[in-house]
């Protein structure tokens, strides 16, 4: 995820349990402007084979969550790249297409 936004952000997941209920993980820490990090949804609670989206939680800004679903496997050789853009109040979440994580 790479924030090219004039705001700070942190990144979560959003999945369904078993029981169907839309649950959305514990933030990341902050990510400032120009910082690029790579996040494991393991590591914030996503279950292995889980339906997920991205949801960036824009400090003192309007949040965005994206429209594109992934599933998550912890083995795979790829990743989803992120990018945030924009101010607090007119920002955007846009997916930048997959990358080789290993």
């Amino acid at each position: 995820m790479l924030n090219r936004g004039w705001f700070v952000v942190r990144m979560q997941f959003i999945y369904r349990d078993s029981q169907g209920r839309e649950i959305r993980t514990r933030s990341t820490g902050d990510i400032t402007l120009d910082a690029d990090r790579t996040i494991d949804p393991g590591e914030y609670g996503v279950p292995v084979g889980a339906s997920f989206r991205v949801h960036a939680s824009v400090v003192a800004g309007r949040d965005k969550t994206s429209t594109e679903i992934f599933v998550y496997a912890p083995n795979s050789d790829y990743g989803a790249d992120f990018v945030t853009t924009g101010t607090t109040l007119v920002n955007r979440l846009v997916f930048d297409g997959f990358f080789l994580y290993r």
